[in-house]
């Protein structure tokens, strides 16, 4: 038997949502536990001001969130601004349910951070920063915690392409969101350990692009209208025009 436990919204970039996510992976581990939640919200990502009308329009009873790497460091945005960003996020979710209990997990690694030393300082610095908005946020209505979404994360091993996670990756964030919904709302149970094994699509090569041909000393092109005419179909246009016109002639000396 199903235990219902309310709405849930996800709030993320694309790999959080769709078939062959995080999220799914999440869902499939609920329902095999006994759990069902109610997912809500549509699949874009919410800002820091769109996430008040997301919130009120869905009335979530638990939010999740999964920072994304680009939204938050790889413009080069500065973690303090990130901080009130972030904190500006949670004051508008709750705008739109006071009552909402919120997930917020970790910025995961990413290879830039082993190429980019200052890159992987605004990172680490960051997480630093979340754990204690976090912490200074949580109120008994709305409690908020941080999810380590990052501690069994490898970019090199579960990401597709040093960034977006792969199956390996999707797993290891369902785990940890699936571990504190456990352990700080008693939803469901902790993630199985080791975790499942995954069979990854392999990467298909790109087909090589077919090789253009180039006329050379090509005629100018003219534009009649809303269409380009090349100079060679304007010139067998104009010899039917003159031919035609030499038919009617014709006709009319008989």
């Amino acid at each position: 038997m199903l235990v219902d436990v309310g709405k849930l919204m996800i709030v993320g970039d694309s790999a959080s949502h769709g078939s062959g996510t995080w999220r799914s992976r999440l869902g499939q581990h609920l329902e095999t536990g006994g759990v069902t939640v109610d997912f809500v919200g549509d699949p874009s990502v919410a800002g820091t001001e769109a996430i008040h009308q997301k919130v009120a329009e869905h009335q979530p009873d638990y939010l999740l969130v999964q920072p994304g790497i680009d939204d938050l460091l790889w413009d080069g945005d500065r973690p303090e601004q990130a901080e009130v960003d972030l904190r500006r996020f949670i004051a508008n979710a709750r705008l739109g349910n006071p009552r909402v209990r919120v997930l917020i997990g970790r910025v995961l690694p990413t290879r830039r951070e082993v190429e980019d030393r200052a890159f992987a300082e605004r990172v680490a610095e960051f997480n630093v920063r979340l754990e204690r908005a976090v912490n200074e946020s949580r109120t008994k209505d709305s409690p908020v915690y941080t999810v380590p979404t990052d501690l069994d994360f490898v970019a090199g091993e579960h990401t597709r392409d040093g960034t977006r996670p792969n199956g390996h990756g999707e797993v290891r964030i369902a785990a940890a969101f699936a571990d504190a919904l456990a352990q700080r709302f008693s939803i469901g149970t902790p993630y199985p350990r080791p975790y499942p094994e995954v069979v990854l699509v392999p990467k298909q090569p790109t087909p090589p692009r077919a090789e253009s041909r180039t006329v050379p000393d090509a005629e100018p092109a003219a534009t009649i209208g809303a269409v380009v005419w090349p100079a060679v179909v304007l010139a067998a246009l104009a010899l039917a025009g003159v031919a035609g016109l030499l038919i009617r002639r014709r006709r009319a000396a008989r």
